[in-house]
């Protein structure tokens, strides 16, 4: 790899780590001059390659990130009142994020809680035929009683305490149907290391953003391949895959041997056992694990799990 490859390796693994942290710190400090520390940086540089890298600056991924998290437990309808939310999620006072909430959705979150009056519900983007851009709120898992009985007969639902797991992977920004240009990317990092036995290994999907509250071209997801600590411990800031660990937890977890083109019922299947059983999610990582290589098998079923934190 030559010097300016480790280099920009480097920083995109500098910017997945604060990323990381961001995630999962939503109510903490997450200043300029904080993440800076994290990232070993100074405050100025580090606002730089964060805005390179990912086409937004700090402060609009923060924010960004806030918004959306509070979106989600609005449409889920579990919150005493906007203004705790407001706070705990890091904002100044109530009003300020009144203004960043309707800047970035273009309604009010008055709006969204008249027009989320069911379980649940996405907030789209769309535009009017003079092309004009308008926000609606609509139905995201419909039909709830047929989806019921399609998870009754393709899942095994249940809760687990799953182990610490540690991560290779690539960060993918965009639509869901072009993930396997990156796992492609990732296998061929992973068929160079003698060290994996390439027909067990479990291949994982990390899903950073919620659907029914990002945009599709905002919504980033990381295909990974779990590893053991030998190898964890071998890969550096420079090499061309970023490492992350999933902190042993209680999670719920659905089993499906499902088409590509089941995915989002097994989803559906998963939020729909959520709010049955009133489960509430924990802040942590969304994932799936495939146990097979059917990820590089066209029209192959998939043997995968889905796990939510609870």
């Amino acid at each position: 790899m030559t010097k300016r490859k480790k280099l920009h390796s480097f920083y995109v693994n500098s910017v997945n780590h604060v990323t990381n942290y961001i995630e999962q710190n939503l109510s903490s400090d997450l200043s300029l001059s904080a993440l800076a520390k994290i990232a070993n940086s100074s405050p100025y540089h580090f606002h730089r390659i964060f805005s390179l890298i990912s086409n937004e600056t700090i402060h609009q991924f923060v924010i960004r990130k806030r918004i959306e998290k509070i979106a989600s437990i609005i449409i889920k309808k579990n919150y005493s009142s906007i203004s705790e939310l407001s706070l705990i999620y890091g904002f100044d006072n109530p009003s300020s994020f009144s203004r960043a909430f309707k800047g970035y959705y273009g309604i009010s979150t008055s709006s969204l809680i008249k027009k989320s009056t069911g379980s649940f519900h996405k907030i789209i983007k769309k535009k009017s035929k003079n092309c004009k851009e308008f926000i609606t709120v609509e139905e995201y898992i419909c039909n709830a009683e047929s989806k019921r009985d399609w998870s009754n007969e393709n899942a095994k639902i249940k809760i687990i305490n799953s182990p610490e797991l540690k991560l290779a992977y690539l960060r993918h920004k965009g639509s869901f149907n072009q993930t396997l240009n990156t796992f492609m990317k990732l296998k061929r990092w992973a068929d160079s290391v003698k060290s994996l036995n390439m027909e067990n290994v479990k291949w994982t999907m990390l899903v950073h953003d919620n659907p029914a509250v990002a945009p599709e071209e905002l919504i980033t997801q990381s295909p990974g391949i779990l590893i053991n600590n030998e190898l964890y411990d071998k890969i550096t800031m420079e090499d061309e895959v970023s490492k992350m660990t999933i902190p042993d937890g209680k999670f719920l977890m659905g089993q499906f041997t499902i088409q590509e083109r089941d995915f989002k019922k097994a989803w559906d299947a998963m939020s729909i056992c959520m709010i049955d059983n009133n489960y509430l999610p924990r802040d942590g990582y969304y994932f799936e694990m495939f146990h097979t290589n059917s990820l590089f098998i066209p029209d192959k079923k998939h043997n995968v799990d889905i796990y939510i934190p609870l």
